[in-house]
């Protein structure tokens, strides 16, 4: 009988304690597809206050907000709430397609870190490794382009995700004006508004999506489209062409 209960006690002591799990992120757009990320976890209210920071920020600098939810069109907002899930954050037309302060900060500890070593190096008589920064520069934009490709990709429909991994384009309906756009995952960061026969009326052109990675951009046009209140006011920065083809 000792034993047994020895044998619960320990096992009663190794049982991990419940931690708090994910309830939500904000994922700012940049030049580098996703530049930032920050998650909050259920029951933390520091987490929370943290995010409602950083998204005041953002909204007051002209960033627009979107809530996403799997398999659903996202919708813009214009508070924080910690229920909201997933958010994503892109700049908005007054503003330049830069990286957030949360990015940059990342990359000045690199430079710092870069600096460390290269300092350590010239007093150990090593030479640093070359390229280093550089590659660690290439991996963060490959990370966020990634990132914002597996955004895009949960946002869309089965038949969505099909026609892009085998046309390399796909269909969205406008939500303010069920006008359908075709969003093209190659070259210029272009789009289609079809007409009702579904062959190709204008072709728009977003100057701001071009300094974007492919797949950052076609989520930014995903999000505006398929929201109400920013469908217009997105496609009002575009330069129309007529379609010569």
């Amino acid at each position: 009988m000792t034993a047994m209960l020895a044998s619960l006690q320990c096992k009663e002591k190794t049982v991990p304690r419940k931690r708090n799990r994910l309830a939500g992120r904000i994922s700012v757009l940049g030049e580098e597809g996703v530049s930032a990320q920050l998650v909050w976890r259920r029951g933390s209210h520091d987490d929370s206050r943290v995010a409602a920071r950083l998204f005041a920020e953002l909204c007051s600098k002209g960033y627009h907000a979107f809530a996403v939810s799997g398999g659903h069109s996202a919708r813009r907002i214009d508070g924080f709430s910690p229920a909201l899930g997933d958010v994503i954050l892109t700049p908005g037309h007054g503003e330049s397609w830069e990286d957030c302060d949360v990015a940059a900060w990342q990359a000045s500890v690199m430079d710092a870190q870069g600096l460390l070593r290269s300092a350590l190096a010239y007093i150990t008589g090593r030479k640093p490794a070359a390229g280093g920064a550089s590659a660690t520069k290439q991996d963060s934009k490959r990370r966020g382009e990634r990132q914002a490709l597996c955004m895009l990709l949960g946002m869309l429909s089965d038949a969505q995700r099909r026609s892009l991994r085998e046309c390399a384009c796909f269909d969205v309906c406008g939500a303010a004006s069920g006008t359908v756009y075709r969003l093209m995952a190659q070259g210029r960061a272009e789009i289609d508004q079809l007409d009702q026969e579904g062959a190709v009326q204008y072709r728009l052109q977003m100057s701001a999506a071009c300094m974007l990675p492919p797949h950052t951009a076609l989520l930014v046009h995903a999000l505006h489209l398929q929201d109400p209140e920013s469908e217009h006011a997105y496609l009002s920065g575009a330069t129309f062409a007529a379609d010569r083809n």
